[in-house]
């Protein structure tokens, strides 16, 4: 009894069919991977920035508010110091350097809460930020998003990857001028080399107007 298998050029076909699906598959679940990886960075980096928000209007509070005497100094050495408010601060976009990495930010004019003490730190310390990059050498402490944290060793010592805050300044402080009352808008940057697509950086960005009326 004659029996009819496969010829080479079937086998072929099929390996080569079975092989495109193979890769069609891999580059989809590759992709869904590094997306969600990105959406669950951004989800956390959001967090962090709004923990931020959140400190600076309870510090405001504190201070205007309940009157407190560390967070008057606390805020006025936010609205204040020379060091502390900026102009302008860059766009979103002006946060990525030649589509490969984030900027340093501002070495004079950032600063971060700290989110044990409430306290304002940073200015021309440049030993408080680093940069959120994976690529980072180990030696250096590479963080995969941008955050805030404490150091495990000394709780006092808080370290920005990759995030930082600016404040400008508009309006003015003298009652019945046109553009009374004084405000303060704070503007939280984020940026960091993302583990789900390191190719061009993510930046995130949020702003939080505070009015500062004379009592």
């Amino acid at each position: 009894m004659l029996r009819k298998g496969d010829t080479i050029i079937e086998v072929m076909l099929a390996v080569t069919v079975f092989s495109l699906v193979s890769v069609g598959v891999y580059v989809i679940m590759n992709r869904s991977v590094n997306s969600l990886q990105t959406s669950l960075e951004v989800t956390l980096v959001r967090q962090q920035m709004d923990a931020q928000v959140e400190m600076i209007r309870m510090i405001y509070s504190q201070a205007r508010e309940a009157e407190i005497p560390a967070a008057i100094n606390n805020w006025q050495n936010v609205i204040t110091a020379s060091s502390m408010v900026s102009s302008s601060v860059p766009s979103l976009p002006d946060l990525i350097q030649d589509d490969i990495r984030c900027v340093d930010p501002p070495t004079s004019n950032r600063f971060i809460i700290h989110p044990n003490t409430g306290v304002a730190v940073g200015g021309g310390s440049s030993a408080v930020f680093r940069r959120a990059d994976i690529t980072t050498p180990v030696s250096l402490n590479p963080v995969p998003y941008a955050s805030v944290s404490v150091a495990a060793g000394d709780p006092s010592i808080v370290h920005a990857n990759g995030i930082w805050i600016q404040v400008v300044r508009g309006g003015s402080s003298i009652p019945g001028q046109p553009d009374y009352p004084q405000y303060y808008d704070f503007h939280v940057r984020a940026c960091w080399s993302s583990a789900g697509d390191s190719t061009v950086p993510v930046t995130l960005g949020t702003i939080t107007r505070i009015y500062d009326a004379a009592r």
